[in-house]
Formats: C-alpha cells, sequence, structure tokens
C-alpha cells in the first residue's frame, strides 16, 4: 500500500505499507529523504534514497521529499 500527503510547508511525505510475509518493491521518482527504513525511525534523515527500493516484510517505510 502506498499513500502520498502533501505538507502544508510543501513537501511531500510518501508511507510504503508491506503488511504481508513477502519483501514488497516500489520504484521511487526523483531522490528522496528516509525517515523510517522499517527498522529505524525519526525526524533525522537516515539516508537518501532513489530509483527501486525493497520494503521488508510487516513494515513502514516513510520517506519525504
Amino acid at each position: 500500500m502506498t499513500v502520498l500527503f502533501n505538507s502544508p510547508i510543501g513537501s511531500e511525505v510518501l508511507a510504503l505499507i508491506n503488511p504481508t510475509v513477502n519483501i514488497d518493491s516500489f520504484e521511487l521518482y526523483g531522490e528522496w529523504a528516509m525517515l523510517s527504513d522499517g527498522i529505524h525511525a525519526g525526524a533525522s534523515v537516515i539516508k537518501t534514497v532513489s530509483g527501486i527500493i525493497e520494503i521488508p516484510q510487516y513494515s513502514v517505510i516513510i520517506l519525504r521529499k
């Protein structure tokens, strides 16, 4: 499941949700700052990602552009 939010300050927030036992993937357009990688989460950027990313099983990845 993918959810895209537009924040009032002009940035986009993307939540990639994988509720299954299988690893999933998603293709990103442009560079995104990862705030949650399925294990760690916070207000600090974990890393910058682009292209196709993997979403671990039973996890949520939060990205900000």
